[in-house]
């Protein structure tokens, strides 16, 4: 079985962004296919795979790497 890696998403950047580009919550869900408190959790800053990081990178039309934050140990 194959290891899902976790990374500690900038859920304060993951807002921002999302605002920026005038999407609610419930929009950004429908793009990445999850559920409203996915979202959520992940602008509070709760860890999410990789995959996922990456569907909300695409979703909001930026490189997941922004979507990381950089202050803390994988």
């Amino acid at each position: 079985m194959a290891h899902v890696r976790t990374v500690t998403p900038d859920g304060e950047r993951i807002r921002e962004l999302r605002l920026r580009r005038g999407l609610t919550v419930i929009e950004l869900a429908k793009r990445t296919r999850r559920g409203r408190a996915t979202i959520h959790h992940l602008e509070a800053g709760r860890r999410g795979s990789e995959v996922l990081i990456h569907q909300l990178a695409l979703a909001l039309g930026c490189e997941a790497g922004e979507l990381i934050r950089q202050d803390v140990a994988a």
